[in-house]
This record gives structure tokens, sequence and C-alpha cells, in this order.
């Protein structure tokens, strides 16, 4: 009987795994270019109109995208997740 419940347990488990919640594997190319530019903007105090993406390009599972700021380039990198991991 002990048997019979460890594999009626695992069996369980088995099922119930995929359906957990998880982290989102990807961020859209809109969402990322949006987040960069609103960061870029917010840095380095210039209106979301005057910055310009000069490339855009996957990068892991987010984007790398190359900005211009009043002829100023940046690099910013947006994570999977949507959160901005690197703007300089």
């Amino acid at each position: 009987m002990s048997m019979k419940m460890l594999m009626l347990a695992a069996a369980s488990m088995a099922l119930a795994l995929p359906l957990a919640p998880t982290e989102a594997l990807a961020v859209s190319k809109s969402h990322a270019q949006t987040t960069c530019i609103n960061a870029a903007a917010t840095s380095n105090n210039a209106l979301r109109g005057n910055i310009h993406i000069r490339r855009a390009k996957p990068h892991g599972s987010g984007y790398e995208f190359g900005l211009v700021v009043d002829g100023r380039e940046l690099n910013c990198i947006v994570a999977k997740n949507g959160k901005i991991q690197y703007l300089q």
C-alpha cells in the first residue's frame, strides 16, 4: 500500500508541475523599445521625441538598442522580464 501511495504522489506531482506559474520567457520588441526610450529620456533629461533608435537586435531573450540622445550614442539592453539591464 505504501508503494502505491508513493507512485500516486509522484504521478500527481508530474501532472501538476507544468501548470505552475513561471516567468515570461521574452519581452516584445515594441515594449522593450518603449522601456529604453523612457529610461533614456528620464536619465538624460530629454524629451521622448528627441531620442532616436539607431539599431535594434535580439539579445538573449531580450533586446539591445542603440539610441541617439542629443548627438550622443547610448546602449540599452532590456532583459527578458522587461527591465533595464544596462543603459549607458
